[in-house]
């Protein structure tokens, strides 16, 4: 009896399919048979192996096998395969552009099917949730799978490439200065400059026009701020620079009600002043070009020719007037003040031919000083002398201050040879001294009190000099002995017994 094959119809151990899957029938083989399937019992043509792999299809399976040999033939158990079919391959919808800059996004979906369960994948990795609807930021290629209940998926017919391009690089902008600056000046904004990219400024009413590179120079008050756009046309903004300008104070313009050109204004002072004061403005006066400390009212007192101007100051912003001329062509050379000291202060004036002489401390007239000379005694403070031609006309000196800050001309070892004899004495005594000095020498006798009791001329026309001063008749006690010559001075002391 002839033998006969297992007839069992293997399908994978399942028998439920998607729609599309491949699986292989097979039976048990053997050299002597021939095999032919069937598919609800209708042959299936050239299929003569034990194996059939095939795209299934829903029905019953079954094969039918003859032993050639003895020419008998067996039909196999029947399989019942299912096929369920799969979801349709959905198509992608873009909601935006596919291209877009860092930081924008673009919303991918498909018809939404509640049998059915959805997974996105980006670049062949899974990514987001069960959604038919995904916001996609980043560059790559997306797809969708969609499932049903019977476990068969489908790809979507369709992928989306998204391209995501970057921003360009910002950096913050840098100022050439203060942000805020008086009216007429301007500060420079800017970033480092990037081949490529393209700059546009803007304020707070937009683009500004014309101003497209990576500065611009601000010179009224604003928000400013910088678009910078790269060859995508992605843009980024940096941060907003505010600039205030702050305002300058009126030009002031100097006037005079007593100074005429050319014409001495006699002992009175010349009096400057601004013609239209403002309370909150602080004022400086210049005198040839240099500050006048102190001279910080609308209104200044002067004796000197020279050229004069005015700056008014508003909130540390500036305005200087036009230069007004003071010329005073009759007036005498501005004057030396030379000072000796520091037993009793002694101050001389360098012309001793002046019609009129006034000697001032601290800005307040000495009643009563109206020589060349004036001893201070051991008063301190800042002293100065006017002084006037037959004519009327003033010249003031520098100020000089007992006892630091002492201007004017010192003792000179010119009169370190300087002999006074007798002294003590009874009244009658000499003056001699060796030096390279020549010219009219001043000799002045003062009381400790201050008083000028005797003024005597000597012309040293020789190296040796010696003179005899009689103090007979004048009371006991200790005079000042004040000496002069060109630019010299000296201040010695002498006993009466």
């Amino acid at each position: 009896m002839a033998s006969y094959p297992n007839a069992a119809v293997s399908v994978n151990g399942r028998t439920t399919f998607c729609q599309g899957d491949s699986v292989q029938l097979i039976v048990e083989s053997n050299p002597v048979y021939t095999y032919q399937w069937k598919l609800d019992n209708n042959n299936l043509t050239n299929v003569t192996n034990n194996s059939y792999t095939v795209k299934l299809v829903s029905g019953v399976y079954s094969v039918k096998m003859t032993n050639t040999l003895a020419n008998c033939a067996v039909t196999s158990g029947q399989t019942t395969v299912t096929v369920n079919s799969s979801p349709a391959s959905p198509a992608i919808t873009v909601n935006g552009q596919a291209q877009f800059c860092q930081g924008d996004s673009v919303i991918l979906s498909i018809t939404d099917n509640p049998d059915y369960s959805y997974q996105w994948k980006l670049n062949g990795g899974t990514i987001g949730s069960d959604t038919s609807r995904i916001v996609a930021k980043t560059s790559g290629t997306y797809n969708m799978v969609v499932s049903n209940i019977y476990g068969c998926y489908v790809n979507s017919a369709d992928s989306v490439d998204i391209k995501v391009n970057p921003l360009p690089s910002v950096s913050n902008i840098s100022l050439s200065g203060s942000p805020s600056f008086c009216q007429g000046g301007s500060v420079t904004l800017s970033v480092p400059v990037t081949t490529g990219y393209i700059y546009n400024w803007r304020n707070e009413y937009g683009l500004i026009d014309d101003a497209n590179t990576n500065s611009y120079t601000a010179s009224a008050s604003g928000t400013f701020q910088l678009e910078i756009s790269n060859s995508s046309g992605c843009a980024v903004k940096t941060s907003a620079v505010s600039v205030a300008v702050k305002p300058s104070p009126y030009k002031p313009v100097i006037e005079s009600a007593n100074y005429f050109k050319d014409k001495c204004p006699g002992e009175s002072t010349i009096r400057l002043s601004t013609s239209q004061a403002i309370a909150n403005y602080r004022y400086q006066w210049y005198k040839d070009g240099v500050s006048l400390t102190g001279d910080t009212l609308s209104q200044l007192e002067l004796f000197e020719a020279g050229n004069y101007k005015i700056e008014a100051n508003l909130g540390g912003c500036t305005s200087q007037s036009d230069v007004f001329n003071i010329s005073l062509p009759d007036a005498p050379p501005k004057p030396l003040v030379y000072v000796r000291g520091p037993t009793v202060w002694y101050l001389a004036c360098s012309n001793t031919s002046a019609a009129r002489y006034k000697w001032y401390c601290n800005d307040k007239l000495i009643e009563g000083a109206d020589k060349y000379y004036y001893v201070a005694n051991r008063r301190m403070g800042d002293y100065k002398v006017s002084i006037a031609n037959t004519l009327g006309c003033y010249s003031v000196s520098d100020v000089v201050t007992i006892p630091t800050g002492v201007t004017g001309i010192e003792d000179s070892d010119m009169f370190e040879g300087l002999n006074i004899y007798p002294n003590p004495t009874k009244g009658l005594f000499t003056v001699e001294m060796d030096n390279e000095i020549f010219g009219e020498l001043m000799i002045s006798i003062i009381t400790e009190q201050g008083k000028d009791i005797l003024s005597v001329k000597f012309e040293k026309a020789t190296e040796h000099f010696s003179g005899q001063i009689d103090l007979s008749g004048q009371a006991k006690g200790m005079y000042i002995i004040n000496l002069l010559i060109e630019n010299y001075s000296a201040t010695r002391k002498v006993i009466v017994e």
